[in-house]
């Protein structure tokens, strides 16, 4: 038998087969090599990635012990350049706060537990090594393997995202929303095509629409039509990136005219006005206030005119019936505290009179008093006009004078009873003295009866004198027109 045909045969096949082999060998080292390749190529994107945005990046081999913090989350967390973090077990509950560590716990050992899927995301205020506070995404992923026991953690890798930026932005708009929402005033605004997009809860008290209602509205529903225009150009000069700040009138729900003060700036997105916002204020309180301190300053310098008439006039009388320049400094002065006293109950009542009461309490204080047990007041409440109590002041002033003097209020035992009642033309009102000494009618008129007679006149009414035996009698009647009517 030839051999020679058989041996060529097996060398060939053996050829074959170790070329065979040999191929396969070296497509597994090739598929081996384009597997680190590609593993390095991405771990090359993720540390560019890790880079370019901040992202910080953690790994705990649960086997080992291991830990590993990536140079990213050292800056996030500002570790010191020359302290070692990899050993530290604790560090991430270390720089989570007091408050919010017993939670930060619970869903870490949750993420470990064999039955879970290992996923762990939360986010944390934290503070950083330097002191300076700040917040972290957490999202973190367990890996498990199978055991003799079953199954049990790893590894456990996770991202960590500096929110400090947006958490700020979160509360500033919370800040925001909660200012617009809680303010008196009406907050609201306007897109490109002049209509309502947002309303607050002022806007719904001020002008009656609620925001179902004004939303989506073209924003002329609050100008009167002869201020059409002037709105109009208000949006115009706003959007074209001009804060305007004025004051006008604008319409209620109801038809009624609103004194309002407008606030509009534009609102920008992107760099451009996307539209305007605006805050209207009502004013209406604000002008009565303005027109009432107009009305008080017209009323100051009215009066005061007159109380330097009336000054100048009971100078005059004064001066006349003085036997000495002592005596005309004390009755002067007398008389012009007493258009003081009235002067200042008008100013604790803005100007618009004041009660019989508060006026005896404040013109019979320095003759007693009506607590001093002295001097007795009793009657219906009774406001006075304005113009009322400055005569009306200086004639008690004169009757406290008189019977602090020679009539009753002269003696310990004296007394004063002061008693009004109301009538068809008016308040009449008496002043009774009695437990003084002997009174008699004076031989000449006396300063006192001249007041009671000029000034008297300006009551509306009349006024009497008798002089009984056992004390001094006055009555008065206030005519209807200096009285104001009882709420």
């Amino acid at each position: 038998m030839d051999v020679m045909p058989l041996r060529t045969g097996l060398a060939s096949l053996l050829d074959r087969v170790r070329s065979l082999a040999g191929f396969g060998r070296d497509g597994a080292r090739a598929d081996e090599l384009a597997t680190q390749q590609a593993l390095r190529d991405s771990e090359e994107r993720l540390r560019l990635v890790r880079r370019a945005t901040g992202l910080g990046m953690y790994e705990i081999d649960w086997a080992e012990r291991r830990r590993y913090w990536s140079p990213e989350l050292r800056a996030l967390l500002r570790v010191p350049d020359d302290l070692d973090i990899n050993t530290d077990a604790d560090l991430l509950e270390r720089i989570i706060p007091e408050d919010m560590r017993a939670a930060f716990r619970d869903k870490m050992w949750a993420s470990l537990d064999p039955d879970s899927s290992g996923d762990y995301e939360d986010e944390h205020r934290i503070t950083r090594f330097d002191g300076s506070n700040g917040w972290l995404l957490l999202r973190g992923k367990t890996f498990f393997a199978e055991g003799p026991n079953g199954r049990y953690p790893t590894r456990s890798i996770g991202l960590v995202v500096d929110i400090s930026d947006r958490k700020r932005g979160e509360e500033a708009n919370a800040l925001h929303a909660s200012t617009v929402l809680s303010s008196n005033d009406a907050i609201f605004s306007i897109d490109f095509a002049r209509t309502i997009r947002t309303w607050n809860p002022g806007a719904e008290r001020l002008y009656g629409y609620t925001a179902w209602e004004a939303i989506g509205r073209p924003i002329s529903i609050l100008a009167p039509d002869h201020l059409q225009g002037e709105q109009f150009s208000l949006y115009t000069d706003t959007v074209g990136g001009k804060a305007v700040v004025l004051e006008t009138v604008r319409r209620h729900k109801s038809g009624r005219l609103i004194p309002v003060g407008i606030s509009a700036a534009p609102i920008f997105a992107e760099g451009k006005v996307a539209g305007v916002a605006a805050v209207h204020r009502d004013m209406t309180d604000r002008r009565h206030y303005e027109e009432h301190m107009a009305f008080t300053m017209r009323e100051l310098s009215h009066r005061t005119k007159n109380m330097l008439a009336v000054v100048q006039g009971l100078t005059h009388m004064i001066a006349r019936r003085s036997d000495s320049i002592e005596a005309f400094e004390a009755r002067l002065r007398g008389c012009i505290q007493a258009l003081a006293y009235s002067h200042d109950l008008l100013v604790q009542h803005d100007w618009e009179g004041a009660t019989l009461e508060e006026l005896l309490r404040v013109q019979l204080a320095s003759f007693g008093g009506l607590d001093s047990g002295r001097i007795l007041a009793r009657g219906p409440e009774v406001f006075l006009q304005p113009q009322t109590m400055q005569s009306l002041g200086l004639i008690l002033h004169e009757l406290g004078t008189n019977a602090t003097k020679h009539g009753a209020l002269s003696v310990e035992s004296g007394r004063v009873t002061i008693d009004w009642a109301w009538r068809d033309d008016g308040v009449a009102l008496t002043w009774t003295e009695s437990g003084g000494p002997a009174v008699v009618a004076p031989a000449r008129k006396g300063f006192g009866q001249v007041v009671f007679e000029r000034i008297g006149a300006a009551l509306d009414g009349a006024i009497a004198t008798e002089f009984h035996a056992d004390g001094l009698v006055c009555a008065i009647t206030i005519g209807a027109s200096n009285l104001l009517p009882v709420e």
